[in-house]
């Protein structure tokens, strides 16, 4: 469609261990600095930026949403900020603070399969040190925090899977009510087809039961925000 697309490398992510061991040297500071240039490099690609990812590249888009004033559309989408299993904003702030003190252990995504679980990409980790997700969890609040204070400066619409499996809607929800708090802002909620029966990752073209012919028609009108 014409579009310069830039996918950075995150800190600790893209390494030969799939077993993502790196992870453990991930902080909630490790990434502001890479996101920050981040978004410098995407200036020099095109006369606007939009910023989008899915999951962990949802929260650090929402931070970058509020961190920046230069990008035209952000979208976010299932972004991991809270878990689905811990309910409401209150008690998932409360167990990101907890993760941060319990030991810190390896988890597989499929603790049966492990290395061979069909649903992880090629080029993903197949598991991870545990209070590593409590890292996105943080830089997630920390933006949500920062987002009840100040406007972004960009529009925003936030993509949530209503049959998510894995990350908390309900705080995704509170983000854009945060943001929709300040009055003239265009921040908006929208969410996938229930009918289609997506898993978390929705975006993958590798995972099984995608389809990118069904799900990319609809996800490329918020991301060109020519919905």
């Amino acid at each position: 469609m014409g579009y310069n697309v830039y996918i950075p490398l995150q800190p600790y992510h893209g390494l030969n261990d799939r077993r993502g061991m790196a992870l453990n040297d991930l902080t909630a500071k490790s990434w502001p600095p890479s996101q920050l240039e981040s978004v410098d490099i995407a200036q020099g690609l095109g006369k606007q930026v939009t910023v989008s990812g899915l999951s962990g590249g949802g929260t650090l888009a929402s931070w970058a949403a509020q961190e920046r004033d230069d990008i035209e559309l952000t979208v976010p989408m299932a972004p991991f900020i809270g878990i689905k299993l811990v309910p409401g904003v209150l008690l998932n702030k409360g167990f990101t603070n907890l993760i941060q003190i319990l030991p810190n252990f390896y988890r597989w995504w499929d603790p049966i399969q492990k290395e061979n679980n069909p649903a992880s990409a090629p080029y993903s980790y197949v598991g991870y040190p545990f209070r590593s997700m409590g890292e996105y969890m943080l830089l997630g609040f920390s933006a949500m925090a920062d987002a009840a204070q100040e406007a972004p400066a960009g529009a925003i619409t936030m993509v949530i899977n209503p049959n998510e499996t894995s990350i908390s809607n309900a705080v995704a929800k509170q983000f854009v009510r945060d943001w929709q708090a300040h009055g003239d802002i265009q921040a908006e909620l929208v969410e996938l087809p229930d009918e289609l029966n997506l898993p978390h990752d929705f975006i993958s073209v590798t995972r099984p039961g995608n389809d990118p012919d069904v799900i990319y028609p609809i996800l490329l009108p918020w991301l060109t925000g020519s919905n």
